[in-house]
């Protein structure tokens, strides 16, 4: 008697010229409206799972109108629609495919279609095919609600340990030359096996070198490169300096790209071992399997499983990668390492994300140290453009992809249009999520944590990150950042000699978050999606909430588009008695009181678990200033901290520089205002005005609905001393 065969899941691809289990079976008709798939070699009556329509396309830019142009694929009459969490294909019914058959897909709209790469995978049930690869060791680590899936690669693509970029990004492009090979990830609440796997989840597929930190590398390591061999060769050095100093790209192609470390091990992962990171979403056991597909065949005949973990939901925690050596450009004393931080929605739009982060520590900092998070303006991580507090540790996130260190739309890198989903927070969630691990991790010292943005986007990032997260940050470090973006248009020409219109940073934030007469929507935690350009405008959002106190901002530059609206930001920063210093005189490239680490001066250091002075109607103010875009508010004047003193019964502050100012304590921990209390205040000088002795001034001022004082018309002569007590006291 004939044995019966096992029938087990094969899936299998159908598609045009390329490497498919059945290749040339796709036509696409001159007009590009319908697609054909001939299926003559699927069996017939085979017992079909499943099967899906995989499409790639070249993503509209999020400002073309094509952006909003929904994909409308139709099979049987109906609309397919892509499948979660990807969103990458369409989800075809198992009924309309018939083996010995063909099936039709109609096309009515598809910015940016690859049509040659459009293939169609269909699950069934039938015999296993004989000699298909399968990858072994497959290992699952659960830690902090994150599993990492690990597995030893069919073969060893890159055969240095420690390629360049160049060599990098080489074996990239050339991955499919030879031959297709995919890796899928399975997982269940019990063991896979190849009778069950059809039952089991597919979580991702993900290509070959997938264990390789690709995105991990920053400018700073390219300039430091260049820096070296400019030591050691004049003729190199002479061309470099030529170009302004610029970054050649063999500097670039030079920097090496290591393979990531994950949680239970101090070492890269080893050469040809692929990496998938899952977030479950509940506590249970999971079961995990891995399956290669190998030129559109899966092997599912020999899925390699893993044996089962414990776990349980969360974000994950950032993971050490390795210390970085920078010895030729990094000109502080102390640790520079690198972090990887793995996110899935809602930390990103699609699973399996990972970030880098570079942490500098410097050497010999007293613990809990300072923090201060550094945008810079760049798609790669580095330090600051400026000098830096070297008692404070640095932390730098790569924003990857480009979001303006906000966030971008649910559908980047998907199959749906813009006009399906919402713009997301993405960026501030996981740098939130990252500082909050800060905290504890690298003994950060809560109350003392800055944010900072040097110029372009980063500098508007940073003011409206920072501003917008009072729980968080003490300090707001800003250059010429935008606090009202929509008030900007895309081109304008500048106060210059050019004649022609620039770019403004507008242009390329539509590029992110579309055009501002589409007005889409943001996700706004906690409340109701709103007009995104609508959210991102401080002016508005400060004046409704004067309760609220926001971090010391210390604005510098003058408006490279249009001072104006930075003016009125100003304005309703004064109304609200927030506190603020601002320079944007010519030539003022730097936030005032920045940090000056070579003159011996540590600058700003406002703590939020400590009184605040806001300072407004400073005699030095002045708006408009040369060619009408520039300014400064409350520059010259500043506080003692150690000076303060705060007890219920009485409050003191001194205040220092120069001028007369108006002075609202704010964040008094033990004497409590109410409103429409009234206080008595003392002016006292510490030092002589023009040579003479200034009489101490005193009298009562009544708080206003937020239980807030104002002493107006303060002299400072360099150190003055403010007192409140009760009245009558």
């Amino acid at each position: 008697m004939k044995a019966v065969a096992t029938l087990i899941l094969i899936v299998a691809q159908w598609g045009g010229e390329g490497r498919y289990a059945h290749p040339n079976t796709m036509t696409i008709s001159e007009d590009g409206k319908t697609v054909r798939f001939d299926l003559s070699a699927l069996p017939a009556g085979a017992k079909v799972r499943g099967a899906r329509l995989v499409c790639f396309r070249e993503p509209p830019a999020a400002d073309s109108d094509e952006a909003m142009v929904n994909v409308e694929v139709l099979a049987g009459g109906k609309r397919l629609t892509p499948g979660p969490p990807w969103y990458d294909a369409f989800d075809v019914p198992a009924g309309l495919v018939k083996g010995g058959g063909a099936l039709t897909f109609r096309v009515k709209a598809f910015p940016g279609w690859i049509r040659e790469k459009t293939f169609l995978e269909i699950a069934y049930a039938g015999e296993a095919a004989r000699g298909l690869p399968a990858v072994k060791d497959v290992r699952a680590v659960h830690a902090h609600g994150q599993t990492f899936i690990t597995w030893r690669e069919i073969e060893t693509v890159v055969a240095k340990d420690r390629p360049t970029w160049g060599e990098m990004s080489a074996a990239l492009e050339g991955l499919d030359a030879e031959r297709r090979v995919r890796y899928r990830i399975y997982r269940s609440a019990e063991p896979i096996t190849a009778g069950n796997l059809a039952r089991a989840t597919r979580l991702a597929e993900v290509r070959p070198l997938s264990g390789w930190n690709v995105n991990g590398r920053s400018p700073d390591q390219a300039f430091n490169i260049m820096r070296a061999r400019m030591l050691t060769d004049l003729d190199y050095a002479k061309t470099v300096s030529r170009n302004h100093y610029s970054i050649p790209a063999g500097a670039h192609e030079a920097v090496v790209i290591d393979r990531f470390v994950v949680p239970g091990s101090k070492d890269p992962l080893a050469n040809g071992t692929g990496l998938y990171v899952h977030h479950p979403g509940k506590a249970g056991t999971g079961h995990y399997a891995v399956t290669v597909v190998v030129d559109g065949r899966e092997n599912t005949a020999a899925p390699a499983a893993a044996g089962g973990v414990g776990e349980k939901p969360g974000t994950g925690r950032p993971v050490l990668q390795r210390e970085m050596d920078m010895e030729v450009l990094f000109d502080y004393a102390g640790r520079r390492l690198q972090y990887v931080q793995w996110t899935a929605p809602p930390l990103s739009n699609l699973p399996n994300r990972y970030h880098n982060w570079s942490v500098f520590v410097p050497e010999g900092v007293s613990r809990p140290a300072p923090l201060e998070i550094v945008l810079t303006g760049n798609a790669m991580y580095r330090r600051p453009r400026w000098p830096h507090r070297t008692d404070t540790v640095l932390v730098s996130p790569h924003d990857a992809p480009g979001s303006a260190y906000y966030g971008h739309h649910e559908s980047r890198g998907t199959l749906r249009s813009m006009r399906e989903g919402l713009i997301q927070p993405y960026t501030w969630r996981r740098m939130l999520a990252f500082l909050e691990w800060a905290v504890e991790a690298l003994g950060i010292d809560a109350t003392r944590v800055t944010c900072t943005g040097d110029r372009g986007l980063s500098a508007t990032a940073a003011l409206h990150f920072g501003m917008r997260h009072p729980e968080v940050f003490s300090v707001v470090f800003t250059c010429k950042g935008m606090p009202t973006p929509s008030a900007f248009p895309p081109m304008k020409k500048l106060r210059s000699w050019h004649s022609r219109k620039s770019k403004t940073p507008v242009w390329h934030l539509q590029r992110v978050f579309g055009r501002k007469e589409w007005g889409l929507k943001t996700a706004v935690d906690g409340g109701e999606p709103v007009n995104v350009w609508e959210f991102l405008d401080l002016t508005p959002a400060v004046a409704a909430h004067p309760e609220v106190l926001r971090p010391m901002l210390s604005y510098g530059g003058r408006g490279g588009w249009d001072w104006a609206p930075i003016g009125k930001f100003l304005d309703a920063l004064a109304a609200a008695r927030q506190p603020v210093v601002s320079e944007g005189t010519w030539g003022a490239v730097t936030p005032p009181l920045v940090k000056n680490p070579g003159r011996g001066q540590f600058g700003i250091d406002v703590r939020r678990d400590r009184p605040v002075p806001v300072f407004s109607g400073h005699s030095g103010d002045y708006q408009g200033g040369r060619n009408g875009d520039g300014g400064a508010t409350n520059h010259g004047v500043w506080w003692d901290d150690a000076g303060t003193v705060d007890r219920p019964d009485r409050f003191e502050m001194v205040v220092t520089g120069g001028g007369t100012v108006n002075v609202t304590p704010r964040r008094l921990r033990k004497f409590k205002i109410k409103p429409g209390e009234a206080i008595a205040y003392e002016v006292r000088a510490l030092a002589r005005y023009r040579g003479k002795d200034v009489p101490a001034r005193s009298g009562t001022v009544t708080a206003d609905k937020l239980g807030l004082v104002t002493v107006e018309k303060v002299l400072v002569p360099g150190r003055t001393r403010i007192i409140l007590t009760r009245s009558g006291s």
